[in-house]
């Protein structure tokens, strides 16, 4: 018999240019609707790296004054600095729970030298150096020629445990145990909190004491906290919870970009100051 042969009709391989165009447009036009939605997630998750880092901070200072009969971790300014990781005085009349300062030119590399927070008398209850910088601060300073990130972006309540009293003509009350936070409520009083990369110095960030009987309102900025997250600040406070402060002053706001002017007057009717003041101390 006769075979017939049944003619083969080609397989098809593969995709055309054209289609391969068109899937390459379909692409770019996701990937431009993705980047924002992706890029928007990334200030999100910082500020909630920026609380979780305040909250184990807040969480190794309670631990520190639970094994301590409650006293509170001492708290060092500039005139307390030791002069390196090792000086013997951290252990006896500097001890404190963060030395080191960030001012360019500081003593012994401070603003780079993760010895002098890993010197710091609540850090074996942190055990990681990370915890100390907010991840949206990109400040650096110069090392030997080369711009290095700093390692600390946060800074304590002056009035909790000083070493040195700020201001005394202030008027301010120092908490020295955590029983003396009876009088506002640990939950009322601020512990912990980034301040603005381009004043911070030591440890300890000072401001005013709100108005008291025995003397008028000071509305005046010590120093600033800083407005990393959307114009807003991370903060710790002494019974463990943390928020972000959202600021309306413009001064706080614009030292994102410059540096800072020499204590400012609060502007007019602005409720950043008060409350920042209502919530450090109060006055004797």
């Amino acid at each position: 018999m006769k075979s017939m042969n049944t003619p083969i009709t080609p397989v098809k391989n593969g995709f055309t240019l054209t289609e391969l165009l068109v899937v390459l447009a379909t692409l770019s036009v996701l990937a431009m609707l993705l980047v924002p939605a992706l890029a928007s997630t990334k200030p999100h998750s910082q500020a909630i790296q920026c609380l979780d880092n305040e909250r184990r901070l807040a969480l190794a200072w309670q631990m520190y004054a639970q094994d301590n009969r409650g006293k509170l971790a001492p708290n060092g300014d500039e005139a307390a600095q030791p002069t390196s990781p090792t000086d013997p005085t951290l252990e006896t009349s500097n001890l404190q729970w963060c030395p080191g300062v960030m001012e360019f030119g500081a003593q012994d590399n401070g603003p780079t030298n993760t010895a002098l927070i890993m010197a710091g008398c609540i850090y074996p209850y942190v055990k990681a150096v990370g915890v100390y910088r907010c991840p949206a601060d990109v400040s650096t300073t110069l090392i030997y020629g080369r711009l290095l990130p700093r390692v600390r972006s946060v800074a304590m309540n002056c009035w909790l445990n000083p070493l040195n009293i700020w201001n005394a003509s202030a008027n301010g009350r120092a908490f020295r145990t955590d029983s003396d936070l009876g009088v506002l409520g640990a939950a009322n009083v601020w512990l912990v909190m980034d301040e603005n990369p381009y004043g911070i110095d030591d440890a300890y960030m000072a401001e005013y004491p709100p108005p008291g009987p025995g003397g008028p309102a000071r509305l005046y900025w010590v120093e600033y906290p800083a407005a990393y997250h959307n114009g807003a600040a991370g903060i710790s406070f002494c019974d463990g919870h943390v928020m972000l402060k959202k600021w309306t002053d413009q001064t706080v706001l614009s030292l994102r970009s410059q540096s800072p002017p020499n204590m400012p007057p609060n502007p007019a009717n602005c409720p950043d100051l008060p409350w920042l003041q209502s919530v450090s101390t109060r006055s004797n």
